[in-house]
């Protein structure tokens, strides 16, 4: 017996029996999110299962807001985005608000936007390390106090870059869809903790992106 779902305070009574039941494991937002932001990136559209628009918080308004498109149909989530990509204003919070995890990958997409996007990060401190790292890609992206500005649209072109993190690494990633040339990201074995086999399920997608064994 388990009340508080929901709340900052859960209370869990124990039984003396558990029964059987079926359970389905809710997707992945933060993974789901970013394969969204791929399409977004590109210009591409992506079709993607079992993922919820209700998972994904305001992360969809600010991708809406951009010009990405979102369709539901069953269990069936499609995503596209056909038209010029607009600045955005982000501030990291808990669920339902912008989460963390995906600031890194917001600040790749917004690299290609029309006009100066601003994003600010309340959960975690110093998780800018992306900024210099998309500088050498040709981004136009500074850090202002507590904030980065990113001026765009910016040209990416391949670079030889590191992965500071998972979310660093993983906002390289979505850089280099969009880049002009090759881009070498490591190490690589950070992505991959939070987003499995993810080069083989971007390639399914018609990307150009291959993982080296032992990375």
């Amino acid at each position: 017996r388990i009340s508080g779902g929901g709340t900052g305070f859960v209370t869990v009574q124990g039984v003396g029996e558990l029964t059987a039941v079926e359970h389905t494991v809710m997707a992945d937002r933060v993974d789901a999110a970013v394969f969204s932001m791929a399409a977004a990136i590109t210009g591409g559209e992506v079709t993607l299962v079992g993922a919820s628009l209700d998972d994904f918080g305001v992360v969809r308004w600010k991708l809406e807001q951009m010009g990405v498109e979102f369709a539901t149909h069953g269990a069936i989530l499609q995503v596209r985005r056909d038209r010029p990509l607009r600045p955005i204003n982000v501030i990291t919070c808990p669920f339902p608000g912008f989460a963390t995890d995906l600031q890194s990958p917001i600040m790749t997409v917004a690299c290609l936007a029309d006009g100066t996007s601003y994003i600010r990060e309340t959960i975690f401190d110093g998780r800018y390390s992306l900024v210099a790292e998309l500088n050498k890609m040709g981004g136009k992206v500074e850090i202002d106090g507590s904030a980065v500005l990113v001026h765009g649209p910016s040209a990416l072109r391949g670079a030889e870059v590191i992965a500071h993190d998972l979310r660093t690494g993983i906002a390289l990633v979505l850089a280099g869809l969009a880049a002009d040339g090759e881009t070498i990201i490591s190490p690589g074995y950070l992505i991959d903790r939070g987003h499995a086999t993810i080069a083989s399920r971007l390639a399914t997608l018609g990307a150009d992106v291959t993982e080296e064994i032992g990375d």
